[in-house]
């Protein structure tokens, strides 16, 4: 029979004469009759915005990346007030409102909810004549740095503790090198490192106060953006590239994670990376750029998987580029001609932890599919 499907709730941001608007879309929830939903009005950003961060109460755009006409752009979930950033770059911090500026060697955190003063971490005490720190990620208030010593590149913490700025380097094992680092929020971060020329090493889970690891994982051939972390699980696409071996394998996490979960993800003729993404306990797949590709792929859609249950299905027949941020996983409905996007489960809209299927789709995503 025909499963009632709800909806996650998505927010579409499509092209119009001002730029991207978006306007909520929200559906029923999984009794039979439709629930009222609150109007929420329309957010305007320039058309090439690139989304960064997104926090309770607003979010972090860029356009003109790469030129020297980049602007950033804080914008407010409320009432859809822009502001545009002081010229320089600028940091987001998944899930926060905080966003991060530099001056030289000094680095500001700026919390844009405005409810509490900006931190202010001088790093220069750090850096010496053979090494400096590069900043790599911001999680929750703490800066991830890279140490810059020929042949080693250790990773640091670093964050301003009762006035004065403390430096945690992470316990990567030796003769490992960091390839790839990820956070889905101010508690979370994991490393993939591995020892040099080598594409078989380890995921592992970071405790961002002190700067050890918790959790490892042996895994190969990672790359970026095909790892995820849910409150119960760790995800990642082993080798995302392959058309043949791609596999989506799911790790429990705690004391007691049980067997590895693998799901294969083979797509022949399909050489594209699989992004992966999460939302609570949801995980969010797909190849990007169905809407121009030369031929269909089964991983074109892209699909959400319950970390708990297995369940899965379609959200959008295919998608544009996955926002970097698991607060709004965002990517496009459509085909780029149309320039519409959607962002699944932005904050704001709060969406639950476990998100019910949607009942309607945006326009471009799969129709209801029997069961």
């Amino acid at each position: 029979m025909n499963r009632t499907l709800a909806t996650t709730v998505a927010l579409v941001l499509a092209v119009t004469a001002g730029g991207l608007t978006a306007p909520a879309l929200a559906a029923a929830p999984r009794a039979a009759a439709p629930a009222a939903t609150e109007a929420v009005p329309p957010l305007t950003v320039p058309a090439d915005s690139e989304l960064l961060s997104a926090g309770g109460t607003g979010m972090l755009t860029r356009t003109g990346a790469g030129t020297t006409a980049t602007v950033y752009r804080w914008t407010r979930h409320a009432d859809g007030v822009t502001t545009t950033l002081p010229a320089g770059t600028h940091w987001g911090s998944p899930g926060t409102d905080v966003v991060v500026s530099r001056s030289g060697a000094v680095y500001t955190l700026t919390d844009m909810s405005g409810a509490v003063e900006p931190v202010v971490i001088d790093t220069s005490a750090l850096r010496a004549e053979a090494a400096t720190y590069t900043l790599q990620r911001v999680v929750g208030r703490a800066l991830l740095m890279k140490e810059d010593v020929a042949g080693v590149d250790p990773f640091h913490l670093v964050s301003l503790e009762d006035g004065r700025v403390v430096d945690r380097e992470v316990a990567v094992p030796d003769g490992d090198v960091v390839r790839y680092n990820y956070s889905t929020g101010p508690g979370s971060l994991a490393l993939f490192h591995a020892p040099t020329g080598s594409t078989t090493g380890t995921l592992s889970l970071v405790d961002p106060a002190t700067g050890a690891l918790t959790e490892s994982y042996a895994t190969k051939n990672l790359r970026p953006g095909s790892v995820a972390l849910t409150p119960t699980h760790v995800a990642w696409v082993q080798d995302p590239y392959s058309s043949a071996d791609r596999t989506l394998v799911l790790a429990g996490r705690g004391a007691d994670p049980g067997p590895h979960q693998t799901l294969p993800l083979a797509s022949p003729g399909d050489p594209t990376g699989t992004v992966l993404r999460s939302l609570g306990d949801w995980l969010l797949y797909t190849n990007p750029g169905g809407g121009t590709a030369d031929s269909p792929s089964a991983l074109h859609p892209l699909t959400a998987r319950s970390a708990k249950t297995g369940e899965s299905f379609p959200l959008l027949d295919h998608t544009g580029a996955p926002c970097p941020t698991p607060t709004a996983a965002c990517s496009s409905s459509a085909a780029p001609s149309t320039g519409a996007r959607a962002c699944i489960g932005s904050p704001r809209t709060r969406p639950p932890a476990s998100p019910p299927r949607p009942s309607s789709a945006p326009s471009g995503s799969r129709p209801p599919s029997p069961s």
